[in-house]
């Protein structure tokens, strides 16, 4: 794996441009920091500046775990692909969202009706995205009784896909859709030679494990157990990839 920031490293992106390229961008960890309460989650005015260049120029893509409407509030511009629900909603038509919203609401109730005083004990806190539910145990007040309890019981459902992520429990209707298959459709509708994709977390992978060599993964963050093929070490250092992705795309104009 290779620095993506590392000059030696970045001749890959000379080969991008808004004309055959769509940019696509987590949110959580990548565009944003990692916060301990999710609704506190804010773009930075310097990289909120540099993704509006970005949008006015060529193909932007979000694509996060959060809800369509959760997340939209957070971004300084409107992408022209905003995806959410970890590559469900936005992507899939309106007949399959509608048997996963149903799905999901099914698997809300069980959960509540057989953890709820669990939860509560263990400060849990269910989240309720329509299409996917997230069970978060960042502010667990025993963190190792409740990550045990979350877990166990999410071994036990065969029948939907478990993403773990930086203390939450991603559930997923198991029906193929993820944001890999969500990227991997923004570039076929796109007719894009390639795909850049920024992200942070065990959802992301869904992406960086793609076997097409149209996609140029770049985990943001500690590079341990990454399927992507670049890296770059903090957070921080998104406001100079982006830098760099806007001075080859500006040579197109």
């Amino acid at each position: 794996m290779k620095n993506i920031l590392l000059e030696e490293n970045q001749k890959i992106l000379a080969l991008c441009s808004p004309s055959n390229t769509v940019y696509g961008f987590d949110f959580d960890g990548t565009l944003a920091p990692i916060v301990g309460n999710p609704d506190d989650a804010r773009i930075s005015e310097t990289t909120s500046a540099l993704l509006c260049e970005l949008n006015a120029i060529a193909t932007v893509a979000i694509i996060t775990g959060r809800s369509i409407e959760d997340v939209q509030p957070y971004l300084p511009f409107t992408p022209k692909y905003l995806v959410g629900n970890h590559g469900i909603e936005g992507i899939l038509d309106e007949v399959a969202l509608k048997e996963i919203q149903t799905t999901m609401a099914g698997l809300k109730k069980l959960l509540l009706t057989a953890f709820e005083d669990d939860f509560r004990k263990y400060s849990i806190v269910v989240e309720d995205k329509i299409y996917s539910l997230s069970l978060h145990y960042r502010d667990a007040t025993v963190y190792e009784a409740a990550k045990s309890l979350v877990e166990n019981f999410m071994s036990q459902l065969s029948t939907y896909r478990i993403v773990k992520g930086k203390m939450v429990l991603n559930i997923l209707p198991n029906r193929g859709a993820c944001k890999g298959s969500a990227f991997l459709k923004i570039l076929r509708m796109e007719n894009a030679q390639q795909g850049i994709f920024l992200g942070d977390d065990e959802t992301d992978e869904d992406v960086f494990i793609l076997k097409d060599s149209k996609v140029i993964g770049i985990k943001v963050g500690p590079v341990e157990r990454t399927h992507a093929a670049y890296f770059m070490e903090h957070q921080t250092d998104v406001n100079a990839l982006l830098e760099i992705l806007l001075k080859h795309a500006k040579k197109d104009f």
